[in-house]
């Protein structure tokens, strides 16, 4: 496993004195005990990633190489315990890569004074940087793959009917406990007294969220005289209540609903792949919650996009430019940067109709929830974009033709505007 802690979703409160703060002596005590390693064997630590709320560090010894993954206490003893319940859970009920987690302690009485967790190191590079590598046709084996893997969690056996985070029960048993997710963390939400679940169902879990950005925007205005401030706080809030009064045209308060475990985060800096493009290992197992069949039946992140029906060619791009372009030049084959970022929206683009067409083959149920969870899986962006100045009034022109009988899909409205890949917190997490 590696790190990918330094995407959207990282949270930045006490970065300073946390990377500060990690003891590489500590680490390694900690890592020999769990890994029986006896005084006179190396044990070499050594800082591998950093990201908003996690430090990522490699144990190096004779005897192979391992990670261990230390935390910042953003949702104290929640995230740690659900994230390896999730790996345990994942690595015991489907055939998807993930890391064996060899120790943790999900609180911070410990020598270390931070949550942790010691796990085996997967190999492989990430795909993020290996996709140009790989040919189209292996690139379509690897979405196969990863449709088996959603056909995996699909199945009955792998469900549950509460909204939540994973926990261990017992020995090789689990329930669904409070949710972890950084909509119920963020900021100072996660000191607040705030119902975190598990939830029943669809319309307690969506309740809980547009009340805390009902709070947000109450505190905003309890705490500011600027005039611009309070304009968009008072909107904010409108169109959050707005959203509560609409709820129930769509979603039900007494349903019971089948939940299951969906990685919402499975972009390709989340996947390892060998040379051949073999996915080697799903990684970021944190905040990846068990969600209703109308969120979880969805393609994953790395096959999100923008439309793009007709295939980039090189001719039409210019050179690199290094005053503008991402990477260096040897990396882009001395093409521009756009080039690129077009080719792989087609790819995408291509690779979604496969992954969709697949999972009719594999479990034909799973496509019937995708394909009628659509009005469901809007409600629930506008839920997470209600309050954000950039997509607020997309949100509205998608409630106010909700509220008039019209329906168009908010999803391809905020690509359109370009916007709907900042679902950062923005960011979605898992939300």
């Amino acid at each position: 496993m590696r790190a990918s802690d330094q995407d959207a979703r990282s949270v930045r409160p006490r970065v300073g004195g946390f990377a500060r703060g990690v003891g590489a002596t500590m680490i390694e005590k900690i890592s020999r005990q769990h890994l029986q390693l006896d005084e006179a064997a190396i044990c070499t630590v050594g800082l591998y990633a950093q990201g908003g709320f996690n430090k990522l560090f490699t144990i190096d010894s004779n005897t192979g190489r391992w990670l261990m993954r230390v935390a910042l206490p953003v949702d104290p003893y929640r995230k740690t315990a659900s994230e390896v319940s999730t790996m345990c859970f994942v690595r015991r009920n489907t055939s998807i890569p993930v890391p064996t987690v060899l120790g943790h302690d999900a609180s911070n009485d410990n020598d270390l004074r931070f949550e942790w967790i010691l796990m085996e190191y997967m190999p492989g590079s990430v795909l993020e940087r290996a996709w140009r590598t790989i040919s189209l046709s292996r690139k379509e084996n690897l979405v196969k793959k990863l449709a088996q893997s959603q056909a995996e969690l699909f199945h009955d056996a792998n469900r549950f009917r509460t909204i939540g985070n994973i926990v261990q029960a017992g020995p090789g048993s689990y329930e669904v406990g409070s949710i972890v997710s950084m909509t119920f963390f963020w900021g100072d939400r996660g000191a607040r007294d705030t119902n975190r679940g598990p939830f029943r169902n669809s319309y307690q879990w969506l309740t809980a969220r547009l009340n805390l950005a009902l709070e947000d925007q109450d505190k905003i205005l309890a705490n500011t005289d600027a005039e611009e401030e309070i304009d968009d706080a008072q909107a904010a809030k409108k169109l959050a209540e707005r959203l509560i009064a609409f709820l129930p045209n769509i979603f039900r308060s007494d349903e019971v609903e089948s939940t299951m475990l969906f990685h919402d985060d499975l972009h390709e800096k989340n996947i390892l792949v060998d040379q051949s493009g073999n996915i080697t290992a799903v990684l970021d197992w944190e905040c990846v919650s068990f969600f209703p069949l109308w969120m979880a039946c969805q393609p994953p992140a790395l096959l999100n996009g923008a439309v793009r029906l007709e295939e980039p060619l090189r001719k039409d791009y210019g050179p690199y430019d290094p005053e503008v372009d991402e990477d260096d030049a040897e990396y882009n084959e001395g093409l521009s940067s756009s080039y690129w970022t077009d080719l792989m929206t087609y790819e995408r683009w291509q690779l979604r109709g496969l992954f969709l067409s697949e999972m009719e083959l594999l479990e034909p149920a799973w496509l019937v929830e995708y394909r009628r969870g659509e009005r469901k899986r809007d409600f629930e962006l506008a839920t997470l974009h209600c309050g954000s100045e950039l997509t607020m009034k997309k949100v509205e022109a998608w409630l106010d033709a909700h509220e008039k009988g019209e329906r168009y899909s908010l999803r391809s409205s905020l690509y359109a505007q370009k916007v709907y890949n900042l679902e950062t917190f923005q960011g979605r997490a898992r939300f």
